[in-house]
């Protein structure tokens, strides 16, 4: 037979090799997998801002206690010694699960909420899990102390709905500088 030569491999030998192979093949596509369908990495965020909505009348010894904020899917409100409540409903569109999370900030700038300098960091005070489509109410509240010196001076919201997980169904729509005016509120005063 010349220069080649049969050798003997055990049979238990071919078959643990073959095996090692079989399982590092279906570990990468389970890994492939895994990473394709849930990104665990994405993130999603949608920030809105808000003029503060409040009577435009000042009456003798009378200090506004409360200031609201329309979203387009969220209200919130903002009180004098710092407490705060936002609420709405997330969509979540997709069969995979998302994390979300509701928050706000408030800050100081002109009436159309530009050039506005925030006093507060955001804020979170929901998280849920969402999925298989499905629409959630988001309610939560939180007291800022740090808020209660700058209470009349504050002139701006942002709520801030934050995704973790699966989003890529409900991306974030750009409602910036939404509701900043209210006609129906604002119009009342001004008579």
């Amino acid at each position: 037979m010349g220069s080649e030569e049969l050798r003997y491999v055990p049979f238990n030998r071919i078959c643990n090799n073959h095996r090692n192979h079989h399982r590092a093949f279906l570990f990468l596509i389970l890994v492939g997998l895994i990473t394709s369908i849930s990104p665990l990495t994405n993130a999603d965020e949608r920030r809105e801002q808000a003029r503060a909505l409040s009577p435009n009348v000042e009456l003798e010894g009378f200090k506004l206690q409360r200031k609201d904020f329309h979203f387009h899917d969220f209200t919130a409100w903002l009180k004098r010694d710092g407490t705060w409540h936002i609420e709405g409903v997330v969509s979540h569109a997709g069969l995979l699960c998302g994390r979300y999370e509701v928050g706000m900030r408030f800050g100081i700038g002109n009436p159309g909420c530009a050039n506005v300098h925030w006093i507060s960091d955001d804020r979170f005070v929901t998280s849920e899990s969402q999925c298989n489509n499905v629409d959630f109410n988001h309610s939560g509240n939180n007291v800022d102390e740090s808020l209660t010196g700058s209470f009349d001076e504050i002139t701006c919201g942002e709520a801030v709905t934050r995704c973790t997980g699966n989003c890529d169904g409900s991306k974030p729509q750009d409602n910036h500088q939404n509701n900043l005016h209210n006609p129906g509120f604002d119009d009342q005063f001004n008579n």
